[in-house]
């Protein structure tokens, strides 16, 4: 007999977030983009939730595979007001907040690969995409895409990383569950973000850093180097002390893998 498929549930998901626009589609083509066509129409907090993406977005433009009902592919929406937002460090925060989530609720090994992909015992969980809509000089609208693997095993072929989900950890966590509690994470931390500034998720992120005090390669295209990994920086740039003592801060185009990566 086949099990019956957990959906997700509006009624569930309103227990718990109490307030706020949470839309849920069983196939779309993106959240993230159905949130940017409708874009004016949306209130920090928003968030809309499919069981299927036909076109899901990752991040450099690739691809984020799913399989219907069996993972979690979300798009949460803020306003942030202020005349500097920096995609790379808000992405970093999000990630943070993802992850001290799953940290909480599941008690495993959770880390996070800068800027923004989050690790289970040391293979890929979850991913975030953080896009930006210019309004004004002070204002801009900010959807932030996450997807997490649940179960899914259909698309592993297409996937270009070492991979893990839920299921084949022997993790059981109800999804409408895992959701709300993001959603509210999100709210909060990100208030406190706009009220504070980065500080104050620095020591947080080092708690989390896969790589923190290792010795790591850095590359893209056309650069190569190695160093030691210390951190981020209030921007959300990840720091490197290389082989002469310095530090040096990267924050975009770049791949960080351990020395001992095969």
């Amino acid at each position: 007999m086949n099990r019956r498929m957990n959906l997700f549930s509006y009624s569930k998901i309103k227990r718990i977030v109490k307030y706020g626009k949470i839309i849920i589609k069983r196939v779309i083509d993106s959240t993230n983009q159905y949130f940017l066509d409708s874009i004016n129409n949306l209130k920090s907090g928003d968030t809309c939730i499919s069981e299927f993406q036909t076109n899901g977005r990752g991040k450099l433009g690739k691809q984020w595979y799913s399989s219907f009902g069996k993972d979690i592919c979300m798009s949460f929406y803020w306003l942030f007001y202020g005349n500097h937002i920096k995609i790379m460090g808000l992405s970093v925060i999000v990630s943070i907040i993802v992850a001290e989530v799953l940290k909480k609720e599941i008690g495993n090994t959770i880390t996070i690969k800068w800027p923004n992909d989050i690790y289970l015992n040391k293979r890929k969980l979850a991913g975030i995409l953080v896009e930006t809509v210019k309004e004004t000089r002070n204002l801009t609208h900010v959807i932030i895409g996450i997807g997490i693997n649940m179960e899914h095993c259909k698309y592993k072929e297409k996937i270009n990383c070492s991979w893990i989900n839920f299921k084949n950890s022997n993790i059981k966590i109800e999804k409408n569950f895992l959701v709300s509690k993001i959603i509210l994470a999100l709210r909060k931390e990100l208030n406190t973000f706009e009220k504070y500034g980065f500080y104050s998720f620095i020591e947080k992120w080092r708690k989390l850093d896969i790589f923190f005090n290792k010795k790591v390669k850095i590359f893209s295209e056309n650069y190569y180097d190695v160093g030691v990994a210390k951190g981020i920086n209030k921007s959300g740039e990840i720091l490197i002390e290389n082989n002469n003592g310095e530090i040096i801060s990267y924050h975009k185009n770049i791949s960080i893998l351990d020395i001992n990566h095969s």
